[in-house]
């Protein structure tokens, strides 16, 4: 198995750079930082993304929605303990 270093270069587009550069300037902070953050935020949105066409495609099952629909129905009885709500 290869070894990832800490540290890697990446090749990025001339604009890109004048872009990141852009955002580090007007946020005080370092292209690293600037960059990682922007990565994070692709991360997430691809992951939630795709959260929400799974869950569209399991609305799109009736069947297999109406199941979902009883599971939560059984969860929210869980929470009936005699405990009230404050």
């Amino acid at each position: 198995m290869a070894k990832i270093s800490q540290n890697a270069t990446v090749r990025i587009s001339a604009k890109s750079m004048s872009i990141l550069t852009e955002l580090a300037r007007q946020h005080g902070k370092s292209r690293p930082s600037v960059l990682e953050a922007a990565i994070a935020s692709y991360h997430r949105d691809t992951l939630l993304d795709s959260a929400n066409a799974a869950f569209s495609r399991l609305k799109a099952n009736a069947p297999a929605w109406q199941a979902e629909l009883a599971e939560r129905a059984l969860f929210d009885q869980a929470l009936l303990d005699g405990i009230d709500a404050e």
